[in-house]
């Protein structure tokens, strides 16, 4: 998922990343915390900013609304 989202951000010229999470979904985020170091280390992201922004485990992340209201 990651490496699609920075291959998306290069080609449309983004600057940034959010990624949306249901709160409860730890396991994961911290998965993704990783996956972003990984990223950062082998200079993959380069100025390219991956922010992750936790929301109510009711919202379904597919709509961009509910990425839009959190």
């Amino acid at each position: 998922m990651l490496e699609g989202a920075v291959i998306a951000a290069l080609v449309v010229g983004a600057e940034r990343i959010i990624v949306g999470i249901k709160a409860s979904f730890t396991a994961e985020r911290t998965r993704m915390e990783q996956a972003i170091s990984e990223f950062r280390a082998a200079d993959l992201l380069g100025s390219i900013v991956v922010d992750i922004v936790d929301g109510p485990d009711e919202y379904l992340f597919g709509e961009e609304t509910a990425l839009l209201e959190v």
